[in-house]
């Protein structure tokens, strides 16, 4: 008992007086940095007229008005405060005082709309006043405590009897180590007794290391370096690059994160696909109103997550359209939609490109509602026996098996047949979806166009006209067929136009618009006359068991947080989209290869579906394959990046010098004759 009275007795002596830093520590801002802040500003003041100067030209000069204030008056120990800012400010546009207050009255209250709480922060300060005889606010502000205190509102009230130190009041600054000095001064406690929380590693790290104080960081608020990239766009982007970033930091900040793997999924989701993804279907809405479309339906299983997002903006907008899912798949509309069986039709259900990684004879009849045995006798005459149903494909194999079904009578009769039972119902529940009335979009998360040539066909079928389709991209190879092209947001390989320098990027939005459920391979009729879908056989366990909780939770806060009064889409942002992607991709942590790389990822069209993972670390019997092919692939989705860091290092450094010898042998091998 002795013991334990002397360490409580010890904690009591060295738990005195918990300070904080107050900006990115118990509060943040809506968006990345506070040169995003004034360029949201300058657009504010220019759209009411306020200036005539170009946002960023403003913008810019009010960053510059700040630095000048501060070498002018002796550096960060000064007294320089915002109405010293704007002096300066006035300076530069040769204007006087009064013509620039109602600038500041508008930074002031634009500051307050953005300014957020930080939870973590709320907490630890919670906690120290329950364990803490002191508190203390400390700040390297050009604000007064009067102006803090408009603009925090409720969220950080100061409660009586705690120190309030900020550097445009003290002319002292945290950096220098001034204004803790102060704070020892006026709280009368030595530096052994104060913790210090601060999210800058110079002022509440550094500084206070230095002096003696025990430092305790909060560094959830800073920007990552996906969100820096974000926010250094926000020039190009007339603001919304800064906005992007805030976001993807607030939304970290909402999500808990238990673990580590938690934590991946949350950051990465928040700051490398949510803005991409959420951008996308912001676009969507958008076109529909211009198209003046009151509908849009958006495709199974991916739209799934899209339309979660799209009435979330709907609503934060304001906006007045009908959302809808639509249960499809390629199973379900492939076949109903030939009408004619020939080379071209049949490259959707046997393509010569971008098909599933291992195809046998019997998925292909499966794709076509039909057995092997339907088609025995024909299959047998080109020498596929009973024996080679279930194997994979090669590409021959596959050459011949398009001849077999394109010359066939007896086959393209089985098959059409089998088609126009499909297109049926599937035209019946077309109607009771409402597909059959009115003008509207449907929206996929591809870039093939397989869904919209198949609507499309079942459509002209019965004399109705083809859809809208928006679409995420369009990948090369992609053909008219006579019922017109989607419309893409990301990229284009007919004309060569987009944002294209996106490695992973599909792999990565299929991971993330997962259902839960599977995929669609046809419908049925249900008593009382009503259609629906049939499902394939799916475990959703297994996504969840991943995270995909986390990962869809994230995504929704990403939403919620964003300042959609400000947004509107911005296709100048590809640029910042390719360097995180490419950053995330090309170079991903270990950590976060590892748990990304488990994702259970599915490949195979209806029941003939299989999982592959994405990246597991090499071993030592992957360091042939590079002598053979440069590469080591499991599967056709393998991330290599995500593998390679993964391995350990001798590994890497094994298949570094394999893929040397590999390429120059390939070379003496190709040189010969």
């Amino acid at each position: 008992m002795k013991k334990l009275a002397q360490q409580s007795q010890l904690s009591s002596m060295t738990k005195t007086l918990r300070s904080f830093d107050v900006f990115d520590t118990l509060v943040t801002r809506s968006v990345g940095s506070p040169h995003g802040l004034f360029l949201l500003l300058s657009i504010r003041l220019y759209r009411s007229r306020k200036t005539n100067l170009p946002p960023e030209v403003f913008a810019r000069q009010r960053h510059h008005a700040e630095q000048r204030a501060f070498a002018n008056r002796g550096g960060l120990d000064s007294d320089v405060g915002v109405y010293e800012i704007y002096r300066e400010l006035a300076h530069a546009f040769r204007l006087d005082m009064e013509s620039v207050h109602p600038w500041l009255a508008e930074e002031l209250a634009l500051e307050r709309e953005l300014i957020r709480e930080v939870e973590k922060g709320k907490q630890l300060l919670k906690t120290a006043r329950e364990n803490y005889s002191k508190i203390a606010f400390l700040s390297d502000m050009y604000l007064s405590r009067q102006q803090l205190e408009y603009i925090m509102g409720p969220i950080v009230p100061w409660q009586q009897g705690e120190l309030v130190l900020i550097s445009s009041e003290c002319s002292k600054s945290k950096v220098s180590g001034g204004l803790f000095k102060l704070l020892m001064k006026e709280a009368s406690v030595g530096p052994e007794k104060i913790t210090h929380c601060g999210n800058h590693f110079w002022s509440d790290v550094h500084s206070p290391k230095s002096m003696g104080l025990r430092t305790d960081p909060m560094l959830d608020a800073n920007l990552n370096i996906y969100e820096q990239i974000f926010d250094n766009a926000m020039w190009e982007s007339h603001g919304v690059g800064t906005l992007v970033a805030g976001a993807s930091r607030l939304a970290r900040l909402r999500i808990e994160a238990r673990n580590q793997s938690e934590r991946s999924l949350r950051d990465i989701t928040a700051s490398v696909v949510a803005p991409q993804l959420v951008d996308f279907v912001n676009w969507t809405l958008s076109e529909a109103i211009r198209r003046g479309l009151k509908r849009i339906y958006y495709l199974s299983r991916d739209g799934q997550v899209l339309k979660l997002l799209a009435e979330k903006i709907k609503s934060a907008r304001g906006l007045d359209i009908d959302l809808r899912y639509l249960y499809t798949g390629r199973q379900a509309w492939v076949l109903p939609s030939l009408t004619e069986i020939t080379y071209r039709t049949i490259e959707a259900f046997l393509p010569s490109r971008f098909d599933v990684e291992k195809l046998s004879i019997r998925m292909v009849c499966s794709r076509l509602e039909l057995s092997p045995g339907d088609i025995a006798k024909e299959l047998d005459s080109v020498g596929f026996t009973e024996s080679s149903w279930d194997r994979s494909l090669d590409e021959a194999e596959k050459a011949r098996l398009r001849t077999l079904i394109v010359e066939s009578g007896s086959i393209r009769e089985k098959f059409l047949a089998s088609a126009a039972r499909a297109r049926e119902i599937l035209v019946q529940y077309l109607d009771q979806e409402g597909l059959m009335e009115g003008e509207y979009a449907i929206v996929d998360n591809g870039t093939g166009a397989t869904l919209h040539n198949a609507l499309s066909a079942v459509l002209v079928s019965i004399g109705r006209p083809p859809p809208v389709s928006l679409y995420h991209g369009r990948r090369s190879g992609v053909v008219d067929i006579g019922h017109g092209l989607p419309d893409v947001y990301l990229n284009n390989s007919e004309s060569r136009t987009g944002y294209f320098n996106l490695p992973g990027l599909n792999t990565l939005m299929e991971i993330v618009c997962i259902a839960d459920h599977g995929t669609v391979i046809g419908y049925r009729k249900c008593p009382g006359g009503k259609i629906s879908p049939l499902l394939a056989r799916y475990d959703s366990s297994r996504a969840e068991n991943w995270g995909h909780d986390v990962v869809r939770r994230t995504l929704l806060a990403y939403v919620d947080v964003m300042q959609w009064s400000w947004y509107e889409s911005a296709p100048a942002l590809g640029t910042a989209f390719e360097q995180v992607q490419n950053l995330f991709w090309r170079n991903p942590n270990p950590i976060d290869a590892r748990i990304w790389g488990s994702f259970p990822f599915e490949d195979g069209w209806g029941n003939e579906t299989f999982s592959v993972v994405l990246a597991r670390p090499y071993r030592l019997r992957d360091l042939l394959r590079p002598l053979k092919n440069g590469m080591v692939h499991d599967n056709r989705h393998w991330w290599h990046d995500g593998a390679f860091s993964q391995s350990s290092k001798p590994i890497r450094g094994m298949y570094t010098i394999m893929l040397r010898i590999g390429r120059k042998l390939r070379r003496l091998l190709g040189a010969q004759p």
